[in-house]
């Protein structure tokens, strides 16, 4: 295997993680907070034996609706963090200004790191995507609610906009456009 695949997988393992903790404290939250009854069956006849269900299908719209959202939130958090170094860094290394606040703030840790900063950010951003297609499929299908899904979408379109504004600004810093071409 390649040393940027090896690099993409093991930088992908928190994400990963995140999502499937972010989904199951999601649902224990949704359950404990609202009281949901949750009830646990095994049919032999499935894929999995062992089958949770909820007593209504407004407590599963619920559950899933919280468990998404809270998913959703947790990724969107590391997505941030790495969107703002990202731009911190962009910024302090072409603005010595910038720099000069980043070190008062002593904050010069958090931007220099050896890993590549654009390759975590397309990952969790990848992940973040996926959140919001995964929430919006749940709303299709009737087992998220509306606004929740829309409200995710709608983050993600304005996270992914000031991604791909970080990823233009970074390719013109290294490969910089001649102002004298229409």
């Amino acid at each position: 295997m390649s040393k940027l695949l090896l690099s993409i997988l093991k930088r992908a393992l928190l994400p990963a993680a995140l999502v499937i903790v972010g989904k199951a404290a999601g649902l224990y939250f949704a359950i404990k907070i609202f009281d949901l009854n949750l009830l646990v069956d095994n049919d032999i006849h499935g894929i999995f034996t062992t089958q949770f269900y909820f007593t209504s299908t407004a407590d599963t719209l619920l559950a899933n609706s919280i468990s998404n959202s809270f998913m959703f939130l947790i990724l969107l958090i590391g997505t941030l963090i790495f969107l703002i170094r990202a731009n911190l860094r962009i910024s302090a290394n072409s603005n010595s200004e910038t720099l000069v606040k980043i070190v008062k703030l002593n904050l010069l840790d958090w931007i220099t790191e050896k890993d590549n900063f654009l390759l975590n950010l397309g990952i969790w951003i990848f992940f973040l995507m996926g959140t919001g297609v995964t929430t919006l499929r749940d709303s299709l299908i009737n087992v998220n609610y509306d606004w929740a899904a829309f409200a995710t979408l709608g983050i993600t379109i304005v996270t992914l906009g000031f991604t791909v504004n970080t990823f233009e600004r970074k390719i013109n810093q290294v490969y910089p456009r001649d102002l004298n071409e229409t």
